[in-house]
């Protein structure tokens, strides 16, 4: 993808994000810039400059509220995608997908999915607070995930829906961890470090990440602030971006 290419789709991406501020804080919603599009903010003031996505992560109770408001409050070009709204989607957590443009991921080229550019959209759940608890919870949620993708519309649907309801048994009102189960074990952390969302600069508007943000991007990346080599500079390397058409234009072609 071309530099300029990347810009168009990160100011695309950046609409799609201003329409989930809008959700949020009409209905007091809390979430967090999570991942990459944290650790942007905080290094560069915006998207790292070869990221092509954002990710945001909400508290479970909040993730649900937001599922629910999303269904009738998402205005304009966008659509909201989970595996109950299309059966062959893979994945426990939500997308929100921009109509008549295209992001075609080479995993994901063959199901009968919605394939425009995204937001990824992830639930925090709490993390039992036993360590015995914790393991058999970690290797429920490995088997399940384990099971392949695109064989059937109902195993599929089965698969996210377990992965979800094993994540979800931990209240993050009473749990000492929060994690984004998707990401992996490097994300458990304190739940305090999530704690009330801190607003900062990013592509010049304030937006919310984690309230110890510093010290989440070192728990993720160990020393944040330094640049990754050359040849780990990339996004996700997609086979089809196109911000002004339909994936409907490319799949046949694919």
């Amino acid at each position: 993808m071309q530099a300029n290419e990347l810009r168009e789709l990160q100011m695309k991406e950046l609409e799609m994000l201003l329409e989930v501020e809008r959700i949020c804080q009409k209905h007091a919603i809390t979430y967090y810039l999570i991942g990459g599009s944290a650790l942007g903010a905080v290094r560069h003031g915006g998207f790292i400059p070869w990221d092509d996505d954002v990710d945001i992560a909400l508290p479970r109770s909040d993730y649900l509220r937001f599922l629910k408001v999303c269904a009738r409050e998402l205005q304009g070009p966008y659509y909201l995608q989970t595996y109950q709204t299309q059966p062959h989607f893979p994945f426990s957590y939500a997308k929100i997908n921009r109509h008549n443009t295209t992001f075609i991921e080479p995993s994901l080229a063959k199901l009968r999915i919605h394939h425009g550019i995204f937001i990824d959209v992830f639930p925090l759940d709490g993390v039992p607070h036993f360590p015995l608890f914790r393991m058999i919870q970690d290797i429920f949620f490995k088997v399940v995930r384990r099971i392949p993708i695109g064989k059937s519309q109902r195993l599929t649907f089965w698969r996210c829906w377990s992965m979800d309801w094993i994540i979800s048994r931990v209240s993050t009102d009473l749990a000492e961890n929060w994690a984004n189960h998707i990401g992996g074990a490097r994300e458990i952390m304190d739940r305090r470090i999530f704690g009330a969302p801190r607003r900062i600069q990013f592509e010049g508007y304030d937006l919310p990440v984690p309230n110890q943000c510093e010290q989440y991007l070192a728990n993720l990346y160990g020393d944040f602030m330094e640049l990754p080599s050359v040849d780990q500079r990339h996004g996700h390397q997609p086979l089809v971006v196109d911000v002004n058409k339909s994936y409907r234009e490319y799949l046949g072609r694919l």
